[in-house]
């Protein structure tokens, strides 16, 4: 919809939108009546360009006149709102002021410590579960419906803290802190110095209470909570105890403790003793790049607190190891040919990262030939369906500018005669190859390329001060000019010129053919620090492969650590004997490989290195639903991920494992885990 259009580039323009009017005149007038906020009337002339845009370039309109009015609010019709807002509020403050003056007649009907008896109400017929104040019979809230405003309240909670403050008077202030697992309430008691530790043994951490009292702002806390106390009863835990009933049980094998930095909650101990009550007979231990909850899973079989020594429980130790490919050569394909020969520098523009799910919306090549630039290809590509508001934005390409360009076919075949068997560089080279050999098979097309050339790898190599590179950081560091980054015969020009750089640098290093720039550059350390990495993994399966872990630990955090603890695919090869290898998450090679629309020889080649491959709940993954660029729009489209992965599986002979890439232990605790990755950025 043009609402949901709108909410992507800008929340603002679509508020404007929503709340504006529009009136059409004629055939081709169109009237924007926008409310005279200083903001909205900003916003007019953006939103009278979107809709030219709509009713001209997709609903085939020659032309459309559009202007802007202001209109005014309704006086009379906000005066008579006020009037009902006020009554309501009025009728809240009384309603609170009734409340907080039963709260005070109920204080003064408990009986005075002098008169016995204080804590419970007095009388045979007395609750014994009552530990304060009188018996009360009222259902508990939860404590997220409460809201802010003052009124007697009921909850139940389990108490997960306390504070004890002595007055001057020599009284204690006792503040209880309570969870219904929906949210937090504190409420506070007030009693003589000799009795706070019989309070303090009654509300221990875990122990769960029925609480009735008045909940109203605390002028000294500043916060919310049950400032009269009418009475408390002791109640069994309220939580649901979870249990696995199906018949046959499952082996976790992703799970992550405290120990996976900023990123998930539970401790291996707890881990361990609900996967043994749940009935598993193993769970595998896979923080990301460390191995410090082993310790802690091994003493809870047989350790205090834990499971029994005899119990038929196994803990498999492993990682999820940052896994980086430094066996990828910089220059790919065939190594025939010198690094100052003919080349084509190539740029793709795209509605986003999947060949399967995106278009092709433009296409640029600059040709090199004797260390200048001697030709160029370029042209816009017609896609045959309207590009979404939201990548016309952000590359100024328009439904409107490739109505008449050449389709994909054309625009493709027109490249191919451009570049015949020339080797191919590009700044993305692997994205750009993607879409070119996807549209290749699409339209039976042979593709000449034999070469291909990744700039950014390169400049990796040659210029490792250049650090985490981004195309404007590369084309800033290199001096050059780039007037659009976003279009693609400016980003092919740039990069030409880029190369050309780099081929100096080649030369005053003696590197003159391919063969010796893929030769020089697989030994960078700092190239590898710079790789980009993938969830992979790693799983011991005796006590070779535990001391062969242990090194790739060493090994990532001493040698290769950038931010993260990378593992190079040769140190992992050098130390595979006694490793299993799975394929992980969304993260790991073979998943990020599907989404970009991989050739099926790459994929294949992923699929052969690791033992098993892995699957997860689409809730897992569904994070993709909102990334326009990811190609994926449904669980549908998740799910048939997971289905690819089967078949792979099945077509290779490949063991796939459901895990759940576990990182906390029970639903209630994902909040804690969206805190920390909060704070983590």
């Amino acid at each position: 919809s043009m609402s949901q259009e709108l909410r992507e580039v800008s929340p603002i323009l679509n508020q404007t939108f929503i709340h504006s009017e529009t009136v059409f005149e004629g055939k081709e007038d169109i009237i924007l009546r926008i409310p005279d906020s200083p903001v909205f009337l900003k916003e007019g002339e953006r939103l009278a360009e979107y809709f030219e845009k709509v009713f001209c370039e997709r609903a085939g309109f020659h032309s459309v006149h559009i202007r802007t009015e202001s209109i005014h609010q309704d006086m009379k019709g906000l005066f008579e709102d006020d009037d009902r807002i006020i009554e309501e509020k009025v009728l809240k403050v009384q309603k609170t002021n009734a409340g907080r003056q039963n709260a005070v007649a109920a204080e003064k009907k408990l009986p005075k410590k002098e008169e016995g008896n204080y804590r419970r109400a007095a009388g045979p017929a007395s609750d014994p579960s009552v530990i304060y104040g009188r018996n009360f019979e009222d259902e508990p809230a939860d404590m997220v419906s409460l809201g802010d405003d003052p009124r007697e309240v009921t909850v139940r909670g389990e108490v997960f803290g306390t504070e004890s403050r002595e007055t001057r008077s020599g009284r204690i202030i006792f503040t209880v802190a309570v969870t219904d697992y929906t949210d937090s309430l504190r409420f506070k008691l007030w009693f003589e110095k000799d009795e706070e530790q019989a309070f303090a043994d009654a509300f221990k951490n875990g122990n769960t209470f029925l609480i009735k009292g008045y909940m109203d702002l605390d002028p000294y806390d500043k916060e919310m909570m049950i400032k009269s106390v009418y009475g408390i009863k002791k109640i069994p835990s309220f939580r649901t105890v979870r249990n696995d009933n199906a018949p046959v049980k499952r082996v976790e094998l992703h799970c992550h403790t405290q120990m996976s930095d900023m990123d998930a909650v539970s401790s291996a101990k707890d881990i361990v003793k609900q996967a043994y009550r749940f009935g598993m007979k193993a769970l595998a231990i896979t923080d990301h790049g460390v191995v410090q909850a082993f310790p802690e899973a091994y003493k809870t079989i047989g350790g205090k607190g834990g499971i029994p020594k005899d119990a038929d429980m196994k803990i498999i130790y492993g990682m999820e190891a940052y896994l980086v490919d430094d066996m990828k050569n910089l220059v790919s394909g065939s190594l025939e040919g010198k690094t100052g020969g003919s080349s084509v520098v190539l740029d793709i523009v795209t509605t986003g990262q999947s060949p399967l799910a995106h278009d092709i919306i433009e296409i640029a090549a600059q040709k090199i030939e004797g260390g200048r630039l001697t030709d160029e290809y370029s042209t816009l590509v017609n896609p045959g369906k309207p590009i979404p508001f939201s990548i016309q934005t952000e590359t100024g390409i328009t439904d409107n500018m490739v109505a008449a360009s050449p389709g994909e076919e054309k625009a493709v075949r027109g490249l191919l005669d451009f570049m015949k068997e020339l080797p191919v560089i590009a700044y993305d080279a692997e994205a750009a190859m993607n879409f070119l050999m996807a549209a290749c098979r699409k339209y039976g097309f042979s593709c000449p390329v034999k070469t291909i050339i990744d700039i950014p790898s390169v400049t990796r190599f040659l210029v490792p001060e250049i650090g985490k590179i981004r195309f404007k950081t590369l084309v800033r560091h290199m001096k050059v000019n780039c007037t659009d980054d976003m279009r693609a015969f400016p980003r092919a020009q740039s990069m030409a010129f880029v190369y050309l750089k780099l081929l100096e640098i080649m030369e005053n290093e003696g590197i003159e053919t391919y063969t010796e720039l893929n030769s020089r550059g697989t030994v960078s350390v700092d190239r590898i620090r710079n790789l980009k990495y993938y969830h992979a993994i790693i799983l011991a399966k005796n006590e070779t492969g535990r001391r062969n872990l242990y090194t790739l630990v060493s090994e990532s955090h001493l040698k290769y650590f950038k931010r993260r603890p990378r593992i190079p695919r040769s140190v992992l090869n050098r130390y595979r004997e006694g490793l299993v290898l799975g394929s992980a998450c969304s993260a790991g090679e073979l998943y990020t490989a599907i989404l970009s629309g991989a050739s099926d020889a790459e994929i294949s080649k992923i699929v052969n290195y690791y033992d098993y491959l892995e699957i997860q709940p689409t809730g897992n993954n569904d994070y993709l639903m909102k990334e326009p660029k990811s190609g994926i729009k449904t669980r549908e489209d998740l799910e048939a991920i997971n289905r690819k992965i089967v078949e792979l599986g099945d077509s290779f002979g490949k063991p796939v494992c459901a895990t759940c890439d576990v990182h906390f232990l029970n639903p209630d605790d994902w909040i804690y885990r969206a805190i920390i990755q909060s704070g983590h950025g």
